[in-house]
């Protein structure tokens, strides 16, 4: 028979409830609450895996949580602390233009520019910048713009038929003597069009 325990609250009136770990367990189950421990054990291995130093047990075994690290979002590497932080803050933005000549301005979401909880499902978006405007992944840029444009075909008599790609960046100075990093130093922005595509009729379909 389970234990029971008395506990007094404010009002003074005695409630009996069962142990919260007894009444957890007849309503869950056994086979779920094995599926969840399994569950957690594989999640602390495959972050332990992606972020230790790379040796012979790591690269053995980084193959089997590669997908679900990547899926969840949770890849990280420890250029992002050592041994030179990145100092760039960097954004990319575009310009849209429409058949008739009229241009409208998009930006990728700005953390700086969104309420806390917007910044928690957004922030992804950053990080993607952060590769996506390199030489390297230039691959991404065609498709980049496309669905830009197709985010901005409201008017079937008036399509977007260009979409040109700038970076935005300027380079975080150290903090300053008094230590106060509460708000940006003064600074400018520089800006850099790497890239421009018409669009098609069929682009947008």
């Amino acid at each position: 028979m389970a234990t029971a325990t008395l506990r007094w609250y404010d009002a003074g009136t005695p409630l009996e409830i069962s142990t919260a770990r007894e009444r957890h367990a007849a309503r869950v189950g056994l086979p779920v609450r094995a599926l969840l421990t399994a569950f957690i054990a594989f999640h602390i291995v495959a972050v332990l895996l992606w972020l230790t130093p790379a040796t012979t047990l790591n690269k053995a075994f980084l193959h089997l949580t590669r997908n679900y690290i990547t899926w969840a979002g949770l890849w990280q590497n420890w250029g992002m602390f050592a041994p030179e932080p990145s100092r760039l803050n960097i954004y990319i933005s575009a310009v849209i233009t429409h058949r008739d000549g009229t241009e409208e301005s998009w930006e990728f979401p700005r953390m700086n520019k969104l309420d806390l909880f917007s910044r928690y499902y957004k922030e992804r978006y950053r990080k993607f910048e952060e590769y996506a405007h390199l030489d390297s992944f230039d691959g991404l840029w065609p498709d980049i713009a496309l669905w830009i444009a197709r985010q901005h075909d409201q008017d079937p008599s008036n399509p977007p038929v260009r979409v040109t790609l700038t970076r935005n960046w300027w380079i975080v100075p150290p903090p300053p003597p008094n230590g106060d990093i509460s708000h940006d130093q003064p600074h400018e922005w520089s800006h850099y069009t790497f890239f421009s595509t018409a669009i098609s009729a069929s682009d947008l379909r």
